[in-house]
């Protein structure tokens, strides 16, 4: 099993209850339904890198980490 890190995130109520709503609907949890916005996210901000095909490091050091390490990891093709 893939080992697991928290993140906690400071929301207002409103904000916390809009998330659940949303992951309510969708039949996922919390995490799953963060997990799925992040993906559309990735997938809106590198729109034109994906269609391109560009790859570039957005971390040196102290490993190097790529734009496709993190899509692959995103699930996001």
């Amino acid at each position: 099993m893939a080992e697991t890190k928290q993140f906690l995130v400071r929301l207002t109520e409103e904000q916390a209850t809009a998330v659940d709503l949303v992951a309510k609907y969708r039949g996922e949890t919390r995490a799953e339904a963060l997990l799925a916005a992040f993906r559309l996210l990735a997938k809106e901000t590198f729109a034109e890198e994906i269609e391109s095909g560009a790859d570039f490091p957005l971390q040196k050091l102290p490993v190097e980490v790529r734009l496709s390490d993190v899509l692959r990891v995103l699930g996001v093709r």
